[in-house]
């Protein structure tokens, strides 16, 4: 055997480098309950550092600290500037306590406070308010934290009898206080008052709960900030003096940067940090590899851990009971979040700019993998969570589950969702949804749009857009198949109608279950909804609404009695009707199906690749830390576009070319529901990287609306219109189709004509095509015309026997200037049609091909300035 020295030498290098990095590293310790512990030790276990931030200090790339058991009341902030990891942890079965917050000490005095009765059998009235809205959102004047409710003033409390209330002075800041462990409810102003008086979108939306000492309750406190005065109400009228009284007083007490592992601690009691200047959140993390395991994080006031940075790990943690946000790792990609449990966070109440929870921002590549989270809000991914799997988790008594927003590229896969208000809730594109179990959610799975604006980005060199820029973004392409959704009260599933922003999202081989004990023989407790409040009892004409679900089936064992026993009508008849849906164990959360459930085979075996490109980040550069985006640079070194607040804005993703994630036609029968071999190989759908990105030009998609024309009437017999021929195209409201005969050769057309064409303008016309081609090959199409001239096409053709499903085409034109384009001031016609392209077979008498089109928008506007 040759060995190639130069490669051995390498070798050798590397092992000795290797080796002597190993044999310099430290191990230090932290131990504040040790008599000889101070800060000025060298860190043994004989002679310890009595505060972590002083080993931290001290420790270099590669060593490892240890802290014992004790409360750490510090603020500790550090930065490991090598490659080689340091590993901050808990000594082997300890579980020391890194705290933000201060025991209250001072002495407590009984005290009478006159309570704000309220007259029996009387709701309270809000006197209206014209300004109300303008408060609301600090337009005009002072926010909403200025000015307390309204609630009749101060009372007097010179006569009121001695209820459990008891009071200290407080000069500090004071905006959560632990009696015993336990929060007590704040009355007053809420939260930070810095954050309130203030305002801007991270404000709460409640500002006020009560108004002062009056208002207390048992289990709540009211520190009066301007008499410096703290009001405690413990849950059983007690003394203080008995128990352990806790304020939150730091805020940010743990600030890691670099590489680290961080292992084993309870990290409790911090303050939001607007008051002093400090962060909000009470862990921050930020670099390459880092690791934080076996921690819990609880009861902090705003946001229990913040990450930035790549290929990060959290796991086996618990994160609870956090104000606003439990975690939010955001400009970052490749983070693995993994066997962790979540509940209570959220407590706080909603801000400003939207609802929380556990919230990632601009965090691609990323993997959640068998996390619980219950008793509390889900799971919010918003803005630019690219190319994310969220996989095997649970969801129980949470107000939503999973919410994908403003994203693109994901898969939703083999979760379980129990007791939500709404389980999967989807407004990105590019989103495969299957596999997933939803037991007695209000809704199941929801697919939303609106016309709001965005910015978009996804590759390096994108000019920048400045502010305002309207840009439609678009839920499209999404794929929901393989779930089963049971008990639902509400919609089973809910999706908008197709609009220019919203279209080509498809649902097929789900499962509807239903086992509570009451049904209605019309089958209309198995609910659907387009828009947000439109349903459609019964699959039939969910069916028919949306060309979605044909293979769905609704699994009712009293429904299908009903219907044996003649006491259904207009329903889901077998086989789309079967029975019990045959779980293992539903009430002990085992959802996998008995080999002699109905709903076996009645799914597909989805492939493992999926048709869209995504290319995963190859860079860990972070050239933006805008809200906007998180980018892995090409080429970070060339000069930078700033925007006019200091940060770089980009746009956040292209609006993806209508396509479908996967073609159902063809595929083999699999079961619905959770899918084993996944979750025992551990593999899932991944996005093609073999090919690529569709990205939109510079301009492409950025028009200002102008006018939609969403409910056509197409006009007959304009000019050149085709000859008429067998049943002709039948109109309805945005629907139309067509029945081809056998001897039938000249095309059928239906046209309108519009206004004329505009210079320097951008058309976009929508419509949704169903070609069906049983007896003779046909096509269909849509285009757009200016006068005798075509300016584009979206064609569809079906060969014999082949069925072309619903799916969404779209025709655009951008118009130049008027002496340059000779389309300019013709009549702007649209028109769509279909005819026969071969000969027919079998000597059928009837029909032999079938088109249809539906939801027609047409879009037109000027492509936004540059």
């Amino acid at each position: 055997m040759l060995i190639n020295s130069r490669s051995m030498q390498t070798v050798v290098v590397a092992t000795l480098a290797l080796w002597s990095s190993v044999a310099s590293a430290t191990t230090l310790r932290v131990d504040a309950k040790h008599p000889k512990a101070s800060d000025e030790n060298p860190g043994t276990r004989d002679a310890p550092f009595r505060t972590i931030a002083a080993a931290t200090a001290k420790a270099l790339p590669g060593d490892t600290i240890e802290v014992a058991e004790g409360v750490y009341r510090e603020t500790v902030q550090a930065k490991n500037p090598g490659k080689e990891r340091i590993v901050l942890m808990a000594v082997p079965g300890h579980r020391p306590v890194i705290s933000g917050g201060e025991p209250i000490t001072s002495a407590f005095a009984p005290t009478r406070v006159q309570l704000r009765a309220q007259q029996a059998g009387k709701a309270e009235e809000t006197p209206f308010d014209a300004d109300a809205w303008r408060k609301e959102i600090g337009l005009g004047g002072a926010v909403a934290a200025a000015v307390p409710p309204a609630t009749g003033g101060p009372l007097d409390h010179s006569a009121a009898p001695f209820l459990g209330i008891y009071s200290t002075p407080m000069a500090e800041s004071c905006q959560v206080v632990f009696a015993d462990g336990k929060r007590l409810a704040q009355i007053g102003l809420q939260g930070c008052p810095i954050r309130a008086e203030k305002g801007g979108s991270f404000r709460y939306r409640e500002q006020w709960r009560g108004r002062d000492v009056s208002d207390l309750r048992p289990g709540s406190f009211h520190h009066d900030r301007e008499s410096g005065i703290l009001y405690v109400w413990l849950p059983d009228g007690a003394d203080p003096k008995g128990h352990q009284l806790v304020r939150a007083a730091r805020g940010g007490i743990l600030r890691l940067t670099g590489t680290w592992t961080l292992s084993g601690f309870d990290i409790q009691y911090a303050a939001d940090g607007q008051h002093t200047g400090g962060s909000e959140a009470a862990v921050v993390v930020s670099g390459s590899d880092t690791l934080v395991e076996h921690c819990r994080i609880r009861w902090n006031e705003f946001i229990g851990l913040i990450h930035h940075g790549h290929d990060g790990v959290l796991r086996n943690c618990v994160i609870a009971e956090n104000g606003l946000c439990g975690i939010s790792p955001s400009f970052g990609w490749r983070m693995l979040i993994e066997g962790n449990e979540f509940y209570g966070n959220g407590w706080r109440g909603n801000v400003l700019c939207g609802h929380n929870g556990n919230k990632i921002t601009s965090l691609k590549d990323t993997r959640i993998l068998r996390n619980y989270f219950h008793d509390g809000l889900g799971l919010w991914l918003d803005i630019n969570v690219n190319n994310t799997l969220v996989a095997e988790n649970r969801f129980e008594r949470c107000p939503f589950g999973v919410y994908f927003e403003i994203s693109c590229w994901g898969v939703i896969a083999n979760n379980v969702f129990r007791d939500c208000g709404r389980g999967i809730w989807v407004y990105s594109a590019n989103t495969l949804v299957a596999h997933n179990v939803l037991d007695g959610c209000g809704e199941g799975i929801t697919l939303t749009t609106s016309p709001r604006g965005a910015h978009f980005r996804q590759r390096h060199g994108d000019p920048y857009r400045p502010q305002p820029k309207h840009v439609l973004f678009a839920t499209r392409n999404n794929l929901v198949v393989n779930n089963i959704i049971m008990n639902s009260t509400g919609s089973y599933l809910a999706c908008n109608r197709d609009s220019p922003y919203g279209q080509n999202n498809q649902f097929d081989y789900n499962v509807f279950a239903w086992t509570l004990p009451a049904i209605h023989n019309g089958g209309n407790h198995i609910k659907f909804m387009a828009g947000w409040d439109d349903y459609y009892g019964r699959l039939p004409f969910w069916h028919r609404a949306t060309h979605s679900d044909r293979h769905s089936v609704i699994a009712d064992a009293m429904l299908l009695q009903a219907h044996r026993n003649g006491r259904s009508w207009g329903n889901t008849k077998p086989p789309q009707l079967v029975g019990a849906p045959g779980f293992a164990d539903p009430v002990a959360g085992d959802y996998r199906l008995r080999a002699d459930s109905p709903l076996k085979g009645r799914g597909v075996t989805l492939p493992l690749t999926l048709d869209p490109v995504y290319i995963p980040s190859a860079t860990d550069k972070i050239v933006t830390r805008s809200l906007a985006n998180t980018e892995a640079g090409k080429h970070p070194e060339r000069p930078r576009f700033a925007a006019g607040y200091g940060g770089e804005h980009y746009r956040l993703q292209p609006i993806p070319k209508p396509m479908q994630l996967v073609a159902l036609d063809g595929l083999l029968a699999g079961d619905p529901g959770l899918n084993e071999t996944w979750k025992r190989t551990g593999r899932y759908p991944t996005f093609r990287a073999d090919g690529e990105p569709y990205w939109p030009d510079d301009t492409e998609w950025m028009v200002r609306p102008v006018n939609r024309l969403a409910n056509h009437s197409f006009e007959a017999g304009l000019p050149k219109t085709g000859p008429w021929h067998a049943s002709g195209i039948h109109e309805h409201s945005q629907m139309a189709c067509v029945n081809l005969m056998p001897n039938q050769r000249q095309p059928v057309r239906c046209q309108q004509t519009l206004r004329e064409i505009q210079p320097e303008t951008e058309y976009i016309l929508w419509a949704r095509m169903h070609l069906n081609a049983p007896g003779a090959p046909a096509r269909a199409w849509l285009t757009l015309k200016g006068g005798d001239k075509l300016l584009g096409e979206a064609p569809v053709t079906a060969a014999v026997g082949e069925e072309k499903h619903w799916r969404t085409y779209f025709v655009r034109y951008r118009s130049g200037k008027a002496d340059a384009d000779p389309a300019v001031g013709n009549p702007l016609t649209v028109e769509f049609g279909a005819q026969l392209i071969g000969k027919a077979t079998g000597g059928k008498a009837g029909p032999v091909a079938f088109a249809r089109w539906d939801d027609f928008f047409l879009l037109s506007g000027a492509p936004a300035p540059e």
